[in-house]
């Protein structure tokens, strides 16, 4: 029922206006929606929703419905296994794991999703639902839904299996697709995308095709070359160079001037990772992507409707972009082709189809997508757009360079390590589960990877070149061959998957189930897989998301200089010169006297509450009596109440507004002498501003 002048479709577009054409707003203001005029704009008319449902018209008197879920789940070389289980009140009991003999009709649904997703680790799901409508005339409706989906080291695949008997052109529906990804840091890596759909009487009747791959293009990596975050890259190493080299020369005992150089070269470090890290992002950034959509030779006609009413849609969304329209190049396939521009932020998208050719040039990209397309080589897309979203890495990063130390926490300090080994990360907390070591030979990095009984060795092969051409690879002692472009699978005593994979870039990366390690050479990036419980030691520092404090030393203790702490995990042995007795002489010092960190709990609540309840200060405004004016605070100021007196006072700037005496002015003081706090003083010019003693705490009164 309503008062609209007009009750058509554009009336309800008009009136979902109001609400930004947002659904969530629509739905939680509901209660807003009055009738609208033929311009749209709202009224105060009568307008009113109602659903009636009246049992005795109705031939339905019950429903029925069953659910029945099925799992099953395969490891690489093993036979497929269904997980049974029990459901409780309060919890899963008696979860059992069965070989998949495929008698019954679900078994045969499963095994035949997880042989289609041919993964090393795969699982499948189905369910099956009945529905049942019981009156005059029961009706039933079946339905089954089989999905599948697993990985192997860089595809992942999946497939869904739909059963609808009731429907007449759609009784199935199956999906096949999979999806090669480049988990590698290197401006060569291809991302590849497979989607089948078929449907109709059977999986094999109709089929749509889509296929998409990504590259990086030769423009985008020029671009990577000279960009503004290439060229504060080149600008800030040169700068932290010629710091570093300043720090070397300056003399021990001048330690003002040394922490002035310190924290100036820890500042321009940050500014490098941030830079460069920005740089080569941009050479990763897969900025050319193509789908082909390839059918079956005849299709329902909805599909065809549907098809031509999105090219339409497309071409209104999207007109102020199309700048070509020309004759068809395809017979038979749509491709779409898609350009990223990074300097603009724009996309620009050819579509060729078997009517028509139509360009649209940069299309603005929204800012809040801006950090999530186009998708970067060796970041996977959760990890993108979880930083786009947050403002922070789903891993967090510690970075040990030439001359200095970026935590896990983002602190930056500046050391440089030496030959000796330094534990750089380890979890040391009980479990003890990984650590990892570092030292630095002729300018190259050389890392020791423990995890559980394994021991992992990564090193540049040539130890008098700072270019690196080769990189050798140990495992328990034994070495393992590397090869450019190909993922190995690293056999240890631990029953975890590890991998390596060394890129065109000349960059290894190395994947443990706790850490994923990236050797440039010179430098070598950390990525934490754990949580941030503080449980970590070395020079990455504790990791628990806060900087005060960052570096600790083995026994936990607070250390005067980053420096000196970073130097109580070197390592000791004869491959190595040991510390100077000065520097020894300050460890054991500082380890003595073990200054511990600590940050206790303060029920803020309890605090809140006692002050309130026992506090003897008011909030009021404040009044200065003139010869034909009354001056009234803006803000109410702190006063005693009644029978207490200040115990501790302090003076503040009080801004005063002032009124001329009569009605208005004694409105105003009524109106605060009951109470009140007039909030639109707030906005009267500002008359004078005086110092006032006010009280910070208030006691009782002594008699």
């Amino acid at each position: 029922e309503t008062e609209c002048d007009v009750f058509d479709a554009q009336t309800m577009i008009d009136s979902w206006s109001n609400f930004n054409y947002n659904p969530i707003a629509a739905q939680c203001f509901f209660f807003a929606e009055t009738a609208v005029t033929t311009q749209g704009m709202p009224s105060a008319r009568y307008h009113r929703y109602t659903v009636v449902h009246n049992p005795n018209k109705s031939s339905t008197k019950a429903a029925e419905l069953t659910f029945k879920f099925a799992v099953a789940s395969k490891l690489h070389n093993e036979e497929p296994r269904r997980i049974s289980y029990q459901l409780s009140q309060s919890s899963l009991q008696n979860i059992q794991s069965q070989r998949l003999h495929e008698r019954s009709m679900t078994e045969q649904r499963l095994g035949d999703s997880l042989r289609k997703v041919d993964s090393q680790f795969g699982y499948a799901i189905n369910a099956h639902i009945n529905a049942k409508l019981i009156g005059g005339q029961t009706k039933s409706y079946t339905y089954s839904i089989t999905a599948g989906a697993g990985h192997n080291n860089l595809e992942h695949k999946w497939n869904l299996h739909f059963e609808n008997d009731e429907d007449v052109y759609m009784k199935r529906l199956c999906v096949d697709g999979k999806m090669h990804y480049p988990t590698t840091q290197s401006s060569d890596a291809q991302f590849k995308y497979s989607n089948k759909f078929s449907f109709g009487e059977t999986c094999d009747q109709y089929y749509v095709n889509v296929d998409g791959k990504t590259k990086v293009s030769n423009k985008q990596k020029e671009f990577s070359s000279v960009s503004y975050e290439a060229g504060k890259c080149q600008q800030v190493t040169v700068e932290q160079e010629k710091l570093q080299k300043e720090i070397k020369s300056v003399n021990k005992d001048e330690k003002k001037n040394l922490i002035n150089l310190e924290k100036k070269h820890n500042e321009v470090v940050q500014k490098k990772i941030k830079y460069c890290s920005k740089m080569h992002e941009q050479s990763r950034a897969l900025d050319k992507t193509e789908f082909t959509i390839t059918t079956s030779k005849t299709l329902p006609s909805s599909i065809y409707n549907y098809a031509r009413s999105f090219n339409t849609a497309s071409k209104v969304i999207f007109f102020p972009y199309m700048t070509k329209v020309s004759q068809p190049t395809q017979h038979g396939k749509v491709q779409l082709k898609l350009s990223f521009d990074q300097r603009i932020n724009t996309v620009s998208l050819e579509v060729e189809s078997p009517m028509e050719s139509v360009v649209y040039r940069n299309i603005r990209i929204p800012y809040e997508l801006g950090e999530i397309v186009p998708f970067v080589a060796g970041k996977s897309p959760i990890e993108q757009s979880y930083k786009a979203i947050t403002g922070k890495r789903l891993y967090p990063k510690c970075v040990i360079g030439q001359g200095y130390v970026q935590t896990f926490d983002q602190k930056t300090y500046t050391y440089q390590i030496d030959e000796c080994d330094h534990l750089i990360a380890s979890d040391c907390s009980k479990d003890f589960s990984h650590s990892i070591m570092a030292k630095e030979v002729n300018g190259l990095k050389h890392v020791t990877i423990f995890h559980g009984l394994s021991k992992i060795e990564l090193r540049p092969a040539e130890a008098y070149t700072s270019y690196v051409e080769e990189y050798v690879l140990s495992v328990d002692g034994k070495q393992v061959p590397l090869f450019k472009n190909k993922k190995i699978t690293l056999k240890t005593s631990s029953v975890e998957e590890m991998t390596c994979y060394w890129s065109n870039d000349n960059t290894v990366e190395l994947h443990t189930p706790h850490t994923r390690i990236t050797h440039h050479g010179n430098s070598v990036t950390l990525e934490e897989k754990s949580m941030a419980d503080g449980s970590h030691c070395g020079l990455c520092g504790d990791y628990n998301l806060d900087k005060r404090a960052d570096i600790k030393s083995p026994k936990g203790c607070v250390f005067s200089s980053n420096t000196l702490a970073a130097m109580s995990y070197r390592s000791k042995s004869k491959e190595c010169r040991p510390l100077s007795e000065k520097i020894k002489k300050q460890i054991r010092s500082e380890e003595e006297e073990c200054v511990k960190y600590q940050t206790k709990r303060t029920h803020a609540r309890s605090i809140f509450e006692s002050k309130h309840t026992i506090s003897h200060a008011t909030q009021r405004h404040t009044f200065i009596y003139k010869e034909d004016e009354v001056c009234i605070s803006m803000e109410p100021v702190a006063q005693c109440s009644f029978n207490s007196t200040p115990k501790e006072m302090r003076k503040k700037d009080v801004k005063f507004v002032c009124l001329p005496k009569g009605r208005v002015s004694n409105l105003y003081v009524e109106r605060i002498e009951h109470g009140e706090s007039p909030k639109e003083l707030r906005h009267q010019p500002v008359s004078f501003q005086s110092q006032m003693e006010q009280p910070v705490s208030c006691q009782p009164r002594q008699v």
